[in-house]
C-alpha cells in the first residue's frame, strides 16, 4: 500500500514536469495506440466505471485531443500549460482517492487486530479451564473410581464383602462426575462468552446498520461498492452478502437470525453473552473480504495512471 501512496505522488509530480525522461514512460506502442484512437479501448470495465464515478473521463478526453504524448515522451519541447494542468489534476484526483482508501483499510486492519486480541484473550480463559477440568477428569475418573473399585474387592477373611455396595456407589458416583465434566469441557472447548456495549464496525453500512463517523466509507468507495460489477446486475456489496450467505458465515439475510446476527456482527446492538470466538472469526474473515474489494481500487486507478501516460 505504501508503494502504491509513493507511486501516486511521483506521478502528481511528474504530471507538474515541463516534460518527462524517456527512460521513465515505458508504455508499450499498442497501449498508446489505443489511448489516442479510443479511450473507452484501453480502460478495462471495472476501470472506466471508477473513472466516471471519479469524473475524469472528460478530463482524459481532454487530454487525448491536445495530441501531447511524444512532447511527453521524448521531451522534445515542453507540455502545453493545458496538459501540465490536466495531468496534475488527474494525478490529485487518483492520490486522494488512494489516500481515502488506505484510510478505510486502516480501520480495517484496525478492527481485524481489535478482533485477534478478544480471540487471544478468549483462547487463554478456555485452555486454562480445560486444564483445570482434565485436573478434575482425573481425579474423579481416576482416584474415586480407582477408590471404589477397590472397595469391591472380597477379602479372604470376608467372602461376601460389606465394602462391595459402598464401592460400587463410589464408583458409579466417579463414572457420574466423569460423564459431566466431559459434558462440560465440550462446553469450554468452544471458548468464553463475552459481553460489549454498542460499538459499530466497518460491517456496519454492508448491512445497511446505523453506524458513526469512524466507520463511515468515503462517498467514492461506497458508490464503488454499490455500483453494479460490469456484465452483471449485483453489485459488489450485494455479491459480498451472498457469498457470505453461501459460505454459511451468516444465515441469510431475509430471516430473523440472519437480520439477528448480521446486527451482532456490526456491533450495532447490545451484546450480552453473543461474542463467541466463532462470531469474531466470521467478523474477521467478512472484514478481510472487504478490504479486499476496497484493495481492488487500487489496480484500476494504476489502470487509470497508464493511459495518463501514454496519452
Amino acid at each position: 500500500m505504501i508503494a502504491a501512496i509513493f507511486f501516486a505522488i511521483a506521478s502528481v509530480q511528474l504530471c507538474t514536469a515541463s516534460y518527462a525522461d524517456p527512460e521513465d514512460l515505458s508504455e508499450t506502442d499498442i497501449r498508446v495506440e489505443k489511448a489516442q484512437a479510443c479511450l473507452t479501448c484501453c480502460l478495462k470495465p471495472p476501470s472506466l466505471q471508477l473513472a466516471k464515478e471519479l469524473g475524469l473521463v472528460e478530463l482524459l478526453l481532454k487530454l487525448r485531443t491536445l495530441s501531447e504524448h511524444e512532447k511527453h515522451k521524448h521531451g522534445t519541447a515542453p507540455l502545453s500549460s493545458e496538459s501540465t494542468s490536466l495531468r496534475q489534476e488527474i494525478g490529485e484526483v487518483v492520490l486522494t482517492t488512494m489516500l481515502q482508501c488506505q484510510e478505510v483499510i486502516a480501520e480495517i486492519d484496525g478492527e481485524i487486530s481489535e478482533a485477534d486480541e478478544l480471540k487471544s484473550a478468549m483462547g487463554n480463559k478456555r485452555d486454562a479451564a480445560i486444564k483445570t477440568n482434565a485436573i478434575a477428569n482425573i481425579v474423579t475418573n481416576g482416584f474415586i473410581t480407582g477408590v471404589g473399585t477397590t472397595l469391591q474387592e472380597p477379602f479372604e477373611t470376608f467372602p461376601n464383602s460389606r465394602f462391595e455396595l459402598p464401592g460400587e456407589i463410589i464408583e458409579a458416583s466417579g463414572s457420574f462426575a466423569s460423564a459431566g465434566l466431559g459434558g462440560y469441557a465440550l462446553k469450554q472447548n468452544a471458548g468464553v462468552k463475552l459481553s460489549g456495549d454498542i460499538k459499530p464496525n466497518m460491517l456496519a453500512k454492508v448491512f445497511k446498520r446505523p453506524n458513526d463517523d469512524e466507520t463511515e466509507y468515503p462517498d467514492v468507495i461506497w458508490r464503488y461498492l454499490n455500483a453494479t460489477l460490469p456484465g452483471t446486475k449485483v453489485t459488489r456489496r450485494q455479491l459480498l452478502i451472498q457469498r457470505w450467505e453461501e459460505l454459511g458465515r451468516i444465515p441469510p439475510q431475509n430471516t430473523q437470525k440472519g437480520r439477528l446476527y448480521m446486527r451482532t456482527l456490526a456491533g450495532t446492538i447490545p451484546q450480552k453473552n453473543t461474542i463467541t470466538m466463532n462470531m469474531l472469526d466470521d467478523r474477521e474473515a467478512m472484514l478481510m473480504d472487504v478490504k479486499a474489494d476496497v484493495s481492488q481500487i487500487y489496480k484500476e486507478l494504476l489502470n487509470i495512471m497508464l493511459v495518463v501516460r501514454a496519452l
